[in-house]
């Protein structure tokens, strides 16, 4: 359910997820004023803001968590994939300084990113790297080290190359650890018990206008699955309409 809503574009999820938390909040609303009079639904709002004043607070804090947690793994997936396009492009530059291995090297490099780009950003989806790019990135390791030089200038160039390469491998095992995570069905499950208690709640209360009652449940519902909607967009830099697609990489090649 959350990777078909993860697949759907913002103007066509953002609404649809957001109407059906409405919905249900109207139907509910209804309902309850269909079985109970308005004056039975209104004694409980003597107690009710204080004996369950919690459950907003419970609702808010597993928002803000998902928030928090969906809005950081986004951005360091970013910054990462970045750090590792701009270290491998200073790798190419490199490569013109040891003229009798450039070949070897650029060869390497590319199999690493058409992995990347083809295998990796498929296995992303699922958290795992690919090993068709771990074996390639070795490969390019493998390689970098047999490089011959036989001046200061390609020593220093060298040098610098596996400095960079070190960075492109911390980078990469980021990319990976940030594209998802290990606990993605358990923070769903808990915001989606969060929104059911945010909208159900509603339910048991009322007023003399039923007008009032839907418009204020519709005010809270819009807001709290408008929230839950940007978690859920953040979730995944992959899968999700605003994701990061592997267009850079395939500029390096």
């Amino acid at each position: 359910m959350i990777s078909y809503i993860q697949s759907l574009p913002i103007e066509l999820g953002l609404p649809a997820f957001v109407g059906a938390g409405v919905l249900l909040s109207a139907v509910g609303t209804l309902v309850a004023n269909a079985i109970f009079t308005p004056e039975e639904l209104i004694e409980n709002n003597a107690v009710g803001g204080f004996k369950y004043a919690f459950l907003a607070q419970i609702v808010a804090t597993l928002l803000a968590f998902s928030l928090v947690d969906s809005g950081t793994r986004f951005v360091t997936f970013q910054f990462k994939s970045d750090r590792e396009l701009a270290a491998i492009s200073l790798m190419q530059k490199l490569t013109q300084y040891m003229p009798a291995d450039a070949g070897r090297l650029r060869a390497a490099e590319n199999t690493y990113l058409e992995t990347v780009v083809h295998d990796e950003w498929v296995t992303m989806r699922d958290g795992k790297a690919s090993l068709e790019t771990t074996r390639a990135l070795e490969n390019w390791y493998d390689t970098a080290l047999s490089t011959r030089t036989r001046t200061d200038q390609e020593k220093i160039a060298l040098s610098q190359y596996l400095r960079l390469f070190s960075q492109v491998v911390e980078a990469r095992t980021s990319r990976v650890s940030n594209s998802h995570s290990p606990f993605e069905n358990l923070i769903w499950l808990s915001m989606g018990t969060a929104v059911l208690i945010a909208i159900s709640f509603n339910w048991f209360f009322g007023s003399h206008s039923l007008a009032t009652q839907l418009a204020m449940g519709t005010l809270l519902t819009a807001g709290v699955m408008m929230l839950v909607y940007l978690s859920v967009v953040l979730a995944s830099p992959i899968k999700s309409p605003v994701g990061i697609a592997p267009s850079e990489y395939v500029k390096l090649l």
